[in-house]
């Protein structure tokens, strides 16, 4: 709708998925100059293959949406800020980049249960180590 053209060009179904899943998006800015450049890193965010670059929280995308709508409403300009900066959520998360260190994500677990004022490493949001082995995904840690 921003671009009036699709993220991807395709032919058939699989053409359709392997677009999805592989190839980068073309940036609304380059398709259509006109077009805020956070605007467009907002578009880019939410189209972004790897998880962790995308927007964690709904709340992360509606401020920033908030925040270009008031620029508009006032100075009819959007300018430029740190897409995802308001985007924090409410639990710790391992990356999968960091996969097989489990003696260091327990670690950085650990510093994040002192930080936070938990009593030791054996609190209720710990994962079952079990997990480790052969996880696929990101592992949340529910902070109450």
């Amino acid at each position: 709708m921003l671009t009036g053209v699709l993220p991807f060009n395709a032919q058939d179904p699989l053409e359709w998925v392997h677009s999805h899943v592989a190839r980068t998006p073309v940036s609304p800015r380059e398709r259509r100059p006109e077009i805020p450049p956070v605007l467009s890193g907002i578009v880019m965010k939410l189209l972004s293959k790897a998880s962790d670059e995308r927007y964690q929280t709904a709340a992360g995308l509606q401020a920033d949406l908030e925040r270009c709508l008031a620029q508009w409403r006032t100075a009819a300009r959007i300018d430029d800020f740190q897409v995802g900066s308001d985007d924090v959520r409410d639990q710790l998360v391992i990356a999968e980049k960091i996969y097989g260190r489990e003696k260091q994500a327990r670690a950085l677990l650990d510093a994040f249960e002192r930080v936070a004022g938990r009593a030791g490493p054996k609190s209720s949001w710990w994962p079952d180590r079990r997990a480790w082995g052969n996880r696929r995904s990101s592992t949340a840690c529910k902070v109450p």
